[in-house]
């Protein structure tokens, strides 16, 4: 017999809907999560009542790290070690900064990385990518707090890298650790590599560094100085001080030439060291299409002319007695034409890389990139170096002017507004990208009260606040380094002055002139004691909090 149980009608609706509730609970449960790749904004007009509906799905995905390096590192070559140094400064501009990367290059270890904001760093091997390079290549991946990983406003990161090479090979060849770009986009790296007083050493190969300084500083054996960009290489061929060197020598060897005024020739002078072992030592001096202007003998040395049987001929240093003499040679290098191209064609002594510099050439030259030669521009004119075989060959031309498209791009703004006792403080971060041609600077009009106190970003080499033309408000001009040909980002940061509360303010607009199309984020918070109330609005729509990109809002 089965008992009757009696439930009331309220005690029945009550059980009805709770498990509708436990329902729709188990439902969402079951629900995958939403995906970036998921996300999507629908709209609908409502025909009978005319209103707008929108539908947003998802949430946007999250902006990718982008950061910059600034590196200054000091070497020192001694007998039982090479040590290092650098001091390394990352600008991050956008992103969560959860691992920044970056490369290595050359021989010797990581012993240690020190500075304020880093948790911890560690050197893993990748695969390298590049065309016939089967060996892993090393990079270095730091890991910031997480306070400096996520906060809103771009930092500085400042780290101390310390490097280590024990017993290097003497005599024999080495090649330095460097620190290379790895992910950052923007990067430069200046580097100083002094020895010891018992060691010697000669470049035998210098790949993407630029000779720095003083020409009579960067001449000494034992103090050499570099800059880069990108990626680079230095291998040395390092020796006990006089103990490997030949009986006839060039030493501490460079290489400056300035283009002739009718532009048929470039006369050079190279300046160095002569070391003679043996009396009556030679060694080839310069063979090709070059020949020397003035001088042909000094105190302890003299040159000799060899002529071959197919018509060239080659100049020889020839020593007088033992010892180490300077010289300071002058030669004229004929410039020839090959359609556009205009060519150097010589040779100078073999076996160490020497630097080269050219002066007098125009700024808007392209030199070919499958010469031995490929100098790059500089405040001193064209540096680069002749290779370890001792070919000088290149070739330049006048860059033709190309024909852009007009420039289209599209804008993006974040801008993060805090309201506090007195003052109004705004930070604007802009993100550009070119549909078409290239941004060489950007005008930005500026609605509003306020006051600019400053523009960041990587690019960025000048700005100023001046009058529209038609005298009806302001405009900000930011002009760039170079242009932006594909993405970039600034960030202009302000400050507006409040009077006594309570008070009606509002921020300033920031927005690009010629910009396609423009959109963003507005984000107001309060700092302290102040209550905050939105007063009226034109071409907003209100979001909710978590849906703002970025890191939360701190506390006010």
């Amino acid at each position: 017999m089965h008992p009757k149980i009696l439930i009331s009608p309220s005690l029945l609706r009550r059980v009805i809907s709770f498990l509708v509730l436990a329902a729709g609970a188990l439902q969402l449960a079951a629900a995958p999560k939403p995906s970036p790749d998921a996300a999507s904004v629908t709209t609908t007009l409502l025909p009978d009542s005319g209103h707008l509906v929108i539908d947003a799905k998802g949430f946007p995905p999250p902006l990718p790290l982008f950061f910059s390096v600034a590196i200054e590192q000091s070497t020192r070559i001694g007998v039982d070690q090479i040590t290092g140094e650098a001091r390394v400064k990352i600008h991050r501009l956008q992103g969560k900064a959860e691992v920044l990367t970056l490369g290595l290059s050359g021989d010797g270890d990581i012993i240690d990385v020190s500075g304020s904001g880093l948790l911890d760093w560690s050197v893993r091997q990748v695969a390298n990518l590049q065309p016939g390079s089967a060996a892993p290549k090393r990079v270095l991946d730091l890991r910031p707090l997480p306070a400096v990983a996520t906060a809103f406003n771009a930092q500085d990161l400042d780290l101390i890298v310390r490097m280590r090479l024990k017993k290097p090979s003497i005599p024999g060849e080495t090649s330095v650790l460097l620190l290379t770009p790895g992910d950052a986009v923007g990067f430069a790296a200046k580097l100083v590599l002094r020895t010891d007083a018992g060691i010697a050493l000669r470049m035998v190969n210098a790949t993407g560094l630029v000779p720095f300084g003083d020409t009579e500083t960067n001449s000494s054996n034992d103090h050499w100085q570099f800059v880069s960009n990108g990626d680079a290489r230095l291998e040395l061929n390092i020796f006990p001080r006089g103990a490997a060197l030949a009986d006839a020598e060039l030493l501490s060897a460079q290489l400056v030439g300035q283009l002739a005024g009718n532009s048929g020739s470039v006369n050079f002078h190279l300046r160095g060291q002569l070391h003679i072992g043996k009396a009556g030592a030679q060694v080839r001096f310069l063979q090709g299409n070059a020949a020397l202007s003035e001088k042909t003998a000094e105190d302890g040395w003299h040159i000799e002319l060899e002529e071959f049987k197919d018509g060239g001929f080659a100049y020889d240093l020839i020593g007088d007695r033992e010892g180490t003499f300077p010289i300071d040679l002058p030669f004229v290098a004929a410039i020839r034409e090959n359609g556009d191209w205009r060519t150097l064609d010589f040779s100078m002594p073999a076996g160490a890389v020497v630097p080269i510099q050219l002066e007098g050439l125009a700024a808007d030259v392209s030199f070919n990139p499958d010469s031995p030669i490929l100098p790059t521009s500089t405040a001193r004119g064209w540096q680069g170096f002749l290779p370890a075989d001792g070919a000088a060959a290149l070739a330049w031309k006048k860059s033709r002017e190309k024909s852009e498209g007009t420039l289209f791009f599209t804008s993006s703004e974040r801008t993060e507004v805090r309201l506090g006792a007195g003052l109004l403080r705004q930070s604007s971060q802009i993100e550009f990208r070119i549909l078409q041609g290239k941004l060489l600077s950007v005008r930005c009009r500026l609605d509003g009260p306020g006051e600019i106190i400053g523009v960041d970003g990587a690019n960025v080499v000048g700005w100023k606040v001046v009058p529209n033309a038609d005298k009806s408000g302001r405009v900000l001009e930011v002009r760039f380094s170079r242009p932006i040909e594909t993405d970039g980002s600034l960030i202009v940061r302000s400050q507006t002055e409040l009077g006594g509360f309570p008070v009606r303010a509002e921020p300033l607009r920031v927005l690009p002139e010629g910009v396609v199309r423009h959109s963003g984020f507005l984000r107001i918070a309060n700092s302290g004691a102040v209550r905050v109330e939105v007063a009226d609005t034109t071409g907003m729509m209100q979001l909710a909090p978590a849906q703002f990109p970025g890191s939360a809002a701190e506390p006010g």
